[in-house]
This record gives structure tokens, sequence and C-alpha cells, in this order.
């Protein structure tokens, strides 16, 4: 039975890829890139539609807000020499008849995943991450009214060790009459160390976890093989 364990062993350890030591929660690491998704932004309100002073009796003041995501929803950023991106996370549409927009101000956001699988060892050279590092959070914005149709818009935020900002400040968008666009186009930074952040939903059997389990089964064919032999 030693014998049948150890040979059935030794097959699934020369039949398991290698892989590298396992990274600890909050360990630092350089990253070799990150690729970010961009929800569809949302305002305050949880909708990606806001109508201002829509409730009122006059229909001359009102100014509708929507908001749409980007295409497609993924931005790669490159680490080592630049750790630097820019990209379009979505994009603002307004129109509505108000002549004045004095006294609006509405908050929006964008929900991030970053999504990092590749880090860069000492010695330069890239070693694949054996679960990525994963995190979520939110880059948040405002629309403020300005006299003569004109809305200010800004945006920024931090994602574990993604870094977004306008590319430009500040970010006008005059609204005519038949109403108009802007898209928010933001300026990425990818710190030269991010914490390990493991995803929870890419949890695999560690080696040691397989070997017990094909121990297991290893001794469970041995028993059934005995039961078999010592039958009448």
């Amino acid at each position: 039975m030693r014998r049948i364990v150890v040979c059935l062993t030794l097959m699934f350890l020369a039949s398991s890829p290698s892989q590298a030591a396992p990274m600890l929660p909050g360990e630092l690491f350089e990253p070799a890139s990150a690729s970010i998704q961009i929800a569809a932004p949302l305002f305050e309100n949880g909708t990606n539609t806001f109508c201002w002073l829509c409730g009122d009796s006059d229909p001359l003041n009102d100014l509708t807000l929507v908001l749409n995501d980007r295409t497609p929803g993924t931005i790669g950023v490159e680490g080592s020499p630049s750790f630097f991106a820019a990209g379009i996370l979505g994009e603002i549409a307004a129109s509505g008849p108000a002549p004045n927009l004095e006294g609006l101000n509405v908050s929006f956001s964008f929900h991030v995943t970053t999504t990092i699988t590749t880090k860069i060892n000492p010695d330069g050279s890239p070693e694949l991450l054996p679960r990525p590092s994963v995190a979520q959070g939110f880059v948040n914005g405002g629309v403020i009214g300005l006299e003569n149709r004109e809305l200010a818009l800004n945006w920024g935020g931090r994602v574990d060790g993604v870094f977004f900002q306008e590319s430009s400040i500040p970010q006008i968008l005059f609204v005519p009459p038949e109403g108009d666009s802007k898209r928010f186009t933001s300026e990425i930074f990818l710190d030269q160390e991010v914490a390990y952040a493991p995803d929870p939903a890419s949890v695999v059997p560690e080696p040691f976890s397989l070997l017990l389990l094909s121990s297991g089964l290893a001794a469970a064919v041995i028993r059934r093989r005995r039961a078999s032999t010592t039958r009448p």
C-alpha cells in the first residue's frame, strides 16, 4: 500500500506545474501592469440620470444630465518605466432649456476594479502571481452649475495602487439649447509598489491540499481492492 501511495504522489507532483511562492495580503510588490475595469457611472440618486429642477412647476428651468459608460470597458496601464496611461472613463450628456445653471451641484461615481496578474522581481524578471491581486473602489466626481449655461466637471480618486485625475483643470462643458456631451478623460498613474490583495473569487486548492486529496483517493482505492480480494 505504501508503495502505491508513494507512486501516486510522485506522479501527482511530477504532473503539477511549478508555482511562485504565495504572497501575503498587504505585501508590497512592483506591478508589471494593471487591468482596470470601469463600471457604468451613477449619480448620487443611484441611477445614470439626474434631472435638475424637474420637480417644480416651471419646465423652462429644467436640465437633464445622463451618464454613459465607456466602450470598451477595460483600460490597461503598463508598469516600469512609465507607470502611466490615459483613458476615457465615461461620458456625460446635458440637455434642457434652463437659461442659468447656477445652484446645480450633484455628485457621481465610477465603480472601478483593478487587476494585477504579474509582478516584477528584484532582478527585473516578471513573475506570474498564483492568484491575481484584485482591488475594488470608486472614482468620485461632481457637476457644478455656472452661469451662461456652463457646467464645471471634476473627478478623481485612488483604488489600491491606481490613481485617477482629470487630464485638464477645469473641465468646462457649455450646454447649447440642443444639448451637448463631454468625455471624462483621465490621467491614470500606477504606483511603483502596490499592496497585494488576493481575489477571493480565484481561490484554488493549494498543492499540499491536492497532495492530501490524492493520498486519500489512493487509500480508498487500496481499501476497495482489499475488500474485494477478501470476499468469499
